[in-house]
């Protein structure tokens, strides 16, 4: 019983260590970092990135150890080396994905783009249904092949948004999924292939399966412009508020006139 007693109390102090570090990380981290003491503040985020096992918020916390690296560095501090084998520790699908994550957007970042991919198709090949950054890592994956003019790649990446229809709350707007983007940059890509047809395929699916939506005027304009001018006729009958009001409305009067 005396044995057991300790085991337990051991247990809940660790438990309430990391509790207490997670209300007071960014305090510590905060109070080492404007004094400068870059070094400690790193050492805080390793320490906090060890201790915890289960907490999604480390894919944040992972962002912020590698920002403050990457404009303070340190021989001694390998920081990708030691989030891999953070990753590799953490039993939580979720965390050790946001953390993956953390690592592929700061090589996106660097423009060290092979680095980027691999750690992207890590998410890529390895995501269950609970992931909440799937279709980042599909995007970004896209970013990087329009970046490098390889629009074939670029355009399966978009491809496997639009088919897995993933939502995010990680990157980009909060709560809104890179679907609605993936149609229309789907299309700019087929235009500059000069595969206007499927341009077109492209973007009249886009607008019958989904009504109502931000990106619903960007599809209506792009059709006027390439394929007939009867659609800026429909975006001014149906989007009143549009950027593109204007300008559709008077191709419009001309069509009309």
């Amino acid at each position: 019983m005396k044995y057991f007693f300790i085991f337990f109390i051991t247990i809940f102090s660790l438990h309430l260590k990391a509790e207490f570090n997670n209300v007071n990380l960014y305090t510590e981290f905060n109070k080492f970092y404007y004094n400068k003491e870059y070094k400690k503040a790193l050492k805080v985020a390793e320490n906090y990135l060890k201790i915890v096992d289960d907490n999604p918020n480390l894919g944040d916390l992972a962002a912020l150890y590698l920002r403050t690296y990457e404009k303070h560095p340190f021989v001694d501090i390998k920081p990708i080396e030691f989030l891999v084998k953070i990753a590799n520790t953490k039993k939580d699908y979720i965390t050790k994905e946001r953390i993956v994550l953390a690592i592929a957007n700061f090589f996106l970042k660097k423009e060290k783009y092979y680095s980027a991919i691999r750690f992207y198709r890590w998410i890529e090949r390895n995501h269950n249904v609970k992931s909440l950054v799937y279709d980042d890592a599909l995007w970004n994956s896209f970013l990087i092949y329009k970046k490098i003019k390889a629009y074939n790649q670029a355009i399966k990446y978009l491809n496997k948004i639009i088919s897995t229809h993933e939502y995010s709350i990680y990157v980009g707007t909060y709560n809104q999924s890179h679907l609605y983007d993936a149609y229309i940059e789907k299309a700019n890509l087929l235009i500059k292939q000069n595969k206007k047809n499927k341009a077109i395929e492209t973007l009249k699916n886009f607008i019958n399966n989904f009504h109502e939506n931000n990106k619903i005027d960007d599809a209506y304009y792009k059709l006027c412009q390439i394929d007939n001018k009867k659609y800026c006729c429909e975006l001014i009958k149906k989007r009143k508020f549009s950027s593109y009001f204007n300008s559709a409305k008077k191709v419009c009067d001309e069509l009309n006139n």
